[in-house]
């Protein structure tokens, strides 16, 4: 996969459609260079628009931000230009944005319930008339930022979710009072629009068609699925996974609020739903637990081998996968995907990737 670089622009006349800066993806560090650039809350501003993500801000003109592609369009921004490497934090970017899928109560600290941060101020305002909280924060050592980091944090109410766009001491160094002023202004330049109906499903291409020869009650179970998918019903999605009489896997961790987890995969930038429409838009294959038969998708989770997988299965992949991911299959032995499997009885039993 490349890494694109940052651009310093992203202009749109059209309105489509948390965590801290150095709480993004897991993995190593890379700190842009510092900048000693003259204030730019007095300069011109661009727009920058996140259609899958809802909302659009404007940001300095000189500023960078990220285009998509490791991570959502208009989720970080700095006076200096970057780049994004695969599994990194990108900590040491100016300024963070990122929807939570968690209610706006739930996500702004308090100085009685944060372990975190120690809050030295706190205004509750609004944001685009939607409930919004300023916070500025000192870090307690107990997270990520070292101990004494202080940082600014808006908390917007993006209706399933809080928006949450930060800067903090340890991002930009040498710069943070000016920061504070760009984030200000962001803030005062966001629209969100309602996200309730939007998640990757809008990126699919696939348009799902009847199999006729599956059992009706797994086509009913398949085309419920893909309706609810396409739809961004998280609650149906949770009911429909749910419903069996045994347990559904949508990860390793456990737990039983699929809806949840999938909401956080979707608000970080990965597209569940879109990959859960386009594999049942695949040929499955059957395989025998039990006196029970299920149906999986893609047929190529069917084969224990990689090897013996055969090329109509490998080929229907190439829908969902570059050839680098097929590559990686093949040295891994065999497919550890995203996989979907239904029981001759209708039971959906799990939508889950990796080994």
């Amino acid at each position: 996969m490349s890494i694109p670089p940052a651009r310093s622009r992203i202009v749109s006349a059209v309105m489509l459609a948390g965590a801290l800066a150095a709480c993004g993806q897991s993995g190593d560090r890379a700190t842009p260079p510092p900048s000693s650039a003259p204030d730019t809350t007095q300069q011109a501003t661009d727009t920058c628009v996140a259609p899958e993500r809802g909302y659009r801000l404007e940001f300095p003109t000189s500023w960078h931000t990220n285009d998509a592609g490791i991570a959502e369009p208009c989720r970080f921004f700095h006076p200096e230009p970057f780049t994004i490497a695969p599994g990194t934090e990108a900590a040491g970017l100016a300024v963070s944005v990122r929807l939570n899928p968690i209610a706006l109560d739930d996500v702004v600290p308090s100085p009685d319930r944060s372990d975190a941060v120690e809050v030295l101020g706190r205004r509750s305002t609004t944001v685009d008339g939607r409930p919004a909280v300023r916070a500025e924060t000192r870090a307690t050592g107990n997270a990520l930022l070292p101990r004494g980091t202080r940082a600014v944090t808006w908390f917007v109410d993006a209706g399933d979710g809080t928006l949450v766009a930060t800067t903090s001491e340890a991002a930009g160094a040498g710069r943070y009072g000016e920061n504070v002023k760009v984030i200000d202004a962001m803030m005062a330049s966001l629209r969100i629009s309602d996200r309730r109906s939007a998640c990757s499903t809008g990126r699919s291409t696939a348009v799902p068609t009847r199999q006729s020869d599956l059992p009706p009650a797994v086509s009913n179970m398949r085309t419920a699925i893909i309706d609810a998918a396409r739809a961004c019903d998280y609650d149906k999605l949770a009911q429909l996974a749910l419903a069996g009489d045994g347990a559904f896997t949508y990860s390793f961790g456990g737990g039983g609020r699929p809806a949840g987890f999938w909401m956080e995969a979707e608000a970080a930038g990965e597209a569940p739903l879109r990959m859960l429409v386009e594999l049942l838009d695949g040929r499955p294959a059957t395989r025998d637990v039990g006196p029970t038969t299920q149906y999986l998708w893609p047929a190529a989770y069917a084969f224990e081998r990689w090897e013996d997988v055969p090329a109509p299965a490998r080929e229907d992949l190439r829908r969902m996968y570059g050839d680098d991911d097929l590559r990686r299959f093949a040295q891994f032995g065999s497919y550890v995907g995203y996989r979907v499997g239904i029981t001759e009885t209708g039971d959906w039993i799990f939508f889950v990737g990796g080994d």
